[in-house]
């Protein structure tokens, strides 16, 4: 097993610190290959009070593909991982394939229970200046 696929398989620890302690060195990794194992880590059922550092380790690598998991993180995790999901949402380039993820996105959360703060919609539909459900022009 490979230095990468051991870390990776810690990833699935039940211990948190097992946990954090591979998501780092995947982050100082910088194999982008590890993207879709974080986010699988992050949104295992049982560690979404324990996940901060999961998403912390997600801003070293472009995360643009997974723009809508970021959104729901941002609005529907904890205090810790969400503010790291709005830090990468404030750090992507903002094509016009990432604002549309994002407005699709903002639309679903309307469904989502318990209901996101509106605030926090609005910060993030300020940072993608999307107004009313729609995109500004950003001439992509």
């Amino acid at each position: 097993m490979s230095p990468i696929e051991h870390l990776i398989h810690d990833l699935g620890s039940a211990d948190p610190a097992v946990r954090d302690a591979a998501a780092v060195n995947l982050m100082d990794s910088g194999d982008a290959r590890v993207v879709n194992h974080l986010l699988t880590a992050i949104c295992k059922p049982g560690n979404e009070n324990h996940c901060g550092t999961l998403v912390h380790a997600l801003s070293a690598f472009n995360c643009s593909e997974h723009v809508s998991t970021i959104v729901r993180l941002a609005l529907a995790g904890n205090y810790e991982a969400s503010l790291g999901a709005y830090c990468l949402l404030e750090d992507m380039e903002k094509t016009a394939a990432v604002l549309a993820k994002v407005e699709l996105e903002l639309e679903s959360v309307k469904n989502m229970r318990p209901q996101p703060e509106v605030r926090a919609v609005a910060e993030i539909r300020q940072l993608f200046l999307i107004k009313g459900g729609c995109a500004t022009e950003t001439g992509d």
